[in-house]
């Protein structure tokens, strides 16, 4: 994405001027693992990372690798753009 001078990022949750998050990654994540009935350590070992990473992505405190990320979106039957990337609410 470009950098724009009018938002701010903080925790991977993009903020606009007026304060509105508009990109939650994190709970993204989250709803489509509880979606699947599943914990986040059965995340974490279908994964193949400890239980933390787990949490810091649902946190949306770091990024996970491009080759986690795929692993994730692919598991949780969404893609790397929508789940990642997309402004918007939708999970698919």
């Amino acid at each position: 994405m470009l950098y724009n001078e009018s938002e701010s990022w903080h925790y991977g949750v993009r903020q606009t001027p007026k304060g509105g998050d508009v990109l939650k990654y994190g709970e993204k994540i989250k709803a489509l693992r509880k979606e699947k009935g599943m914990t986040q350590e059965e995340l974490a070992k279908e994964l193949g990372v400890w239980l933390k990473t787990v949490q810091v992505w649902e946190w949306s405190r770091k990024m996970p690798k491009k080759e986690n990320m795929e692993k994730i979106a692919g598991f949780l039957g969404s893609d790397v753009g929508t789940l990642f990337f997309d402004e918007t609410d939708k999970l698919r």
